[in-house]
Formats: structure tokens, sequence, C-alpha cells
């Protein structure tokens, strides 16, 4: 096999990878739905599906909705071109059938755009680095635990990771040609990276920037390049293309406003303000920039790949290729300007992993053909071991995620128990500040606000409390003494189920998001999701 095809098998192979990380697990918590905000967009979908174009909905901006639209309109004739949809039905009919049908769409859409990121990298470190950038930069990313993890659900982030990339893509073509076709693609898609999640506008930064990186890269006056057309029409791009695929930014802007200011200040400030009354001071919480390098780059990362990768872009700094500055610029603009806020949730760095990784790559090679290319073919035998340990503790974690993923969450069999076991239309009453750690109720069964009297529960007719506790203890705290007290008198243990089945697991998670799968700590978890215990009062 020649050398070329040697490349070509690897690639594939990293490819492959990459899928099955991001598919295996993907049905995870069906047929409940327990990964926050997947409603939001799935509401969305159908609700455009039905005809009003108008998300009403604007955490995030509209076009990964309308693009699911798109996908799920698709599904839809496929399975009438297989007999299973029959037209005049009424969609609602087939969605009763299929009940989480537009959920897997949806997630399935987000693995497709991740493992499509890694084969970016490679590109980009193909084209820009070699070809063995490329395919180590591919690897790691095909194996980054917060991409994996987050490419298994119905949310944005990983498409607008994926329109980042091809920007970037553009961006580095223009520096390194000066075509203005390529500065004006990258100008479209900077504008669709934006209108999929607002982080993506972080691009107006190296697309501006990218006229002084082209005169830097050919030995130009910039003077000349500013004076061109495309420097004033690039902005002007972005923003078209941002309002064109999400319209109603602009039509419903009250709402927008809104919207935009709860879930970027008003929100986060909340969550921030909660944590630190509830206690929550780990890894210097307080110091958004220090908890952020201290828990959010690590386990977005990796500890060994998190250290490079800061390591990594000191070399590229120092390197001063235009190529690396104009890469080092968009992760450095996008980490200060996400940690400028509060509440610094991990999943943050998905912007910035892919880039992350290659730079870990970039460096790696450095080093190899600085000492050890010149042994020959002994010299990949020292290179292989130092990626395998960089790639080690990646690995582990994204496989024992997916393992979760794959396992009935403690939601889904507290969900089937009860509808077994609980008369339909019980009210059941629980701790709901938060509903994450709360199964899915059906056969009319209902919850309502757990209080401290469960006499008057009784009297009310409720007979029935469901408590969930977790590691996450803003969102499934355990129940006070006093309550404790009283579930002991007057209540008797129905039915426990429990994420661990033997000893006592210390999981690490990311406390500020209402997600029960870890980030590290996985020793004694046997499934994802809380302890929730299940109670029948006494009869008076």
């Amino acid at each position: 096999m020649g050398s070329r095809h040697r490349k070509l098998a690897l690639l594939i192979a990293v490819l492959l990878l990459a899928a099955a990380m991001r598919f295996w697990g993907i049905q995870f918590g069906f047929p409940g739905l327990f990964r926050p905000d997947e409603e939001y967009l799935a509401n969305a979908v159908l609700s455009i599906d039905r005809g009003d174009f108008n998300p009403h909905f604007f955490y995030y901006p509209s076009f990964h909705m309308y693009f699911n639209v798109v996908v799920w309109r698709l599904y839809v004739l496929v399975e009438m071109l297989l007999g299973n949809y029959t037209p005049p039905q009424p969609i609602t009919q087939f969605l009763a059938q299929h009940p989480n049908i537009i959920y897997l769409m949806g997630r399935c859409v987000s693995a497709i755009f991740g493992a499509a990121s890694v084969l970016l990298i490679y590109l980009i470190g193909r084209r820009f680095y070699s070809v063995g950038t490329g395919l180590l930069g591919a690897f790691f990313l095909a194996i980054n635990p917060v991409h994996t993890l987050n490419s298994h659900f119905f949310k944005s982030d990983i498409a607008t990771t994926f329109f980042i990339l091809v920007a970037l893509l553009f961006i580095l073509h223009y520096i390194e040609n000066g075509r203005r076709r390529n500065f004006i693609w990258a100008s479209i898609f900077t504008g669709v990276a934006f209108s999929t999640n607002y982080y993506g506008g972080f691009l107006l930064i190296p697309l501006v920037a990218a006229k002084a990186f082209h005169a830097l890269h050919g030995h130009k006056r910039l003077g000349p390049l500013l004076r061109e057309y495309d420097t004033f029409l690039a902005p002007i791009i972005v923003i078209v293309v941002f309002l064109l695929l999400s319209p109603y930014i602009f039509l419903d802007y009250h709402k927008f406003l809104y919207h935009f200011h709860r879930m970027l200040f008003s929100d986060r400030v909340n969550l921030y303000n909660t944590m630190v009354q509830y206690g929550f001071t780990d890894y210097s919480f307080q110091a958004p920039l220090v908890y952020s390098l201290r828990f959010g780059l690590r386990h977005a990362m990796g500890i060994v790949p998190a250290l490079l990768s800061v390591a990594s872009i000191i070399y590229l700094v120092l390197r001063r290729r235009p190529i690396d500055l104009c890469l080092v610029l968009f992760v450095l603009v996008y980490f200060f300007i996400i940690n400028t806020g509060k509440a610094v949730f991990v999943r943050y760095y998905l912007g910035i992993v892919p880039l992350l990784s290659l730079f870990v790559a970039v460096m790696l090679v450095a080093v190899w053909k600085r000492f050890f290319e010149k042994w020959g073919m002994r010299g990949a035998i020292p290179g292989c071991v130092v990626v395998l340990l960089v790639a080690a503790g990646p690995i582990y974690t994204t496989i024992r995620q997916n393992n979760l993923l794959s396992q009935p969450d403690t939601r889904t069999l507290a969900a089937e128990w009860i509808a077994k076991n609980i008369p339909p239309g019980s009210r059941i009453a629980a701790p709901l500040k938060y509903r994450y750690g709360k199964p899915l109720l059906e056969k009319g069964c209902s919850y309502v606000a757990l209080g401290q009297d469960l006499e008057r529960h009784q009297r009310r007719g409720v007979n029935y409390v469901l408590i969930d506790e977790h590691f996450l203890g803003l969102y499934s705290p355990p129940p006070n003494p006093p309550l404790a007290e009283e579930l002991a008198r007057q209540a008797v243990l129905l039915k426990r189920f429990s994420f661990s089945d033997q000893g006592s697991p210390h999981p690490i998670y990311d406390q500020l998001d209402g997600f029960y799968v870890p980030v590290a700590g996985f020793a004694g978890l046997d499934r994802p999701g809380p302890e929730i215990s299940i109670y029948q009062l006494k009869p008076r």
C-alpha cells in the first residue's frame, strides 16, 4: 500500500471513529427528554413546520431551526415513500406513533455536523500545516470529550462549530492567496455561523483582521488592502446573511431583545448568584477566568491536552506565522469574551476545541520533527507513544460518557415503574424548583409542589412523594432534615432507583449544567440520572 493510500485509510479510520463516538448512545433518555433546551428547538421546528415561521424563541438564532425543518420534511417524505406515512393523516398522529423522532432527527444532524467538523480540521491541518498534522488534529477532535458528548444532542452548538471552521478555512485561504472570492465566502459563512448561534459572530474579529494578516503574509502594504471595497462589504454581508437566515430577530425584535438579554445577562447572573448562595466555591468559581481554566478547559480537553493547548498557543505566537496568528486571535477573542460574563459552562468551549486540538497536533508534529524524525522509522515509536499518552484521558472519558448515555437513565426506569404501579391520574408531590431530575409522567399523573406538611398533601388527595437526589446539589438536592423526618414517620418507601449498584462513586459534574452525565470520576457509576425515591404516604 502506497503512502497516499495509507493516509487515506488513516483518514477514513479517524472519520469512522468520530462517527462511532457521536452516534453511540444517541438515543439517550428516550422516551424521556433529559437534555435541557432540546424541547425548545423541537417545539420551534414543529411550529415552523405547521406554518408559523416565527420561532418565538430567541435564546438561539433561527437558522438551525429552519435547517432542521428541512431535514424533518425530507424524513417525512421518505417515510411516505416507504409507506409508513399516508397523507392526509395528520402529522400529529405520526408523531404520536413516533414520539421521539423529531429529537432523534435533530440529534443525528448534530452527530453528522460533529463528524464533518473532524474532516474540516483535517482539511485545515493538511492545507496549512501538513498531512500528519491534519490527521493528528482530526484524531484529537474525534475523541474530544466535550465535542463528542454534545454531538449527541438536538442543539445548535456543534453545527455552529462546523460553520466556524468553514469560515476560518476561507479566511486562511484568503490570507495565503489574497483572492477576493475567498474573503466573500468567509463573510458569508461568518453570517451563517452567526445565525446558527450568536457566538459565531466572534468570527468578525479574524475576518476583519484577515486583511492585516494577508499583508503580513505577502509582505505587502496594508493601506491599499484596507481601501478595497470588500473590506467594507464584508461586515454588511455578515449582517445580511444573519438576518436572512434569522429574519424574525428583526421582525419580532421586542421578543428577541427580551430573550437575548435574558440569555446573555440575567439568566447567567441569576445562576451565578444562586451558585454562590448555594455555597459552590470549587475551582475558584467566583473568579470566572480562573474557574474556566481550572475546570472548563481541563474537562473540555482532558488534563494533558489542556496543558499542551496552552503551551501550543505560546509556541504558535512565537512562530509569528500569519496563519497561526489568525487562528490564535480567534481562540483568544472567543476565550476572553465567554469568560467576561459569569456562569461559564464547560460546553462553552465547543467553539474552540477543534482549533485547540489542531494546535496540540501542530506542536507535537514540530517536536517530533525536531527530535525524532532523524531516527527514521524508529522515530515513529516514541511519536506514537506520546500521541497515546496525550489521547488516553480523552478516550477514556469519551468511552465512559458514551457508555453511560447508552444505559437506561434512572428517570426512565422510574417512569416505567410509575406507569405500572401507580394508579392513573395520581398526583405526586415532588420538589419542583427544577424539573431536570424528574421522570416523565404518563397516564394522567401529575406533579404538585412538595411542602413540609405531608398530612396537608394527603388531605388534598396526594398519596405519593418523589424525591430526586444527586451530586448536582442545585438541581437535585437531598430533602432537608425536617422533611426527611416527616418522610420516615409518615411514608413508606416503595421503590428506589440508583445511579450506582455498588461502591461509593465520586463523579465530577459541571455543577452549572442540569445534565446528569459527569465530566470525570466514572468509577462506580452504572447509569445516568439522579437517585430517585418513590414513597407512599401512610393512611391517616
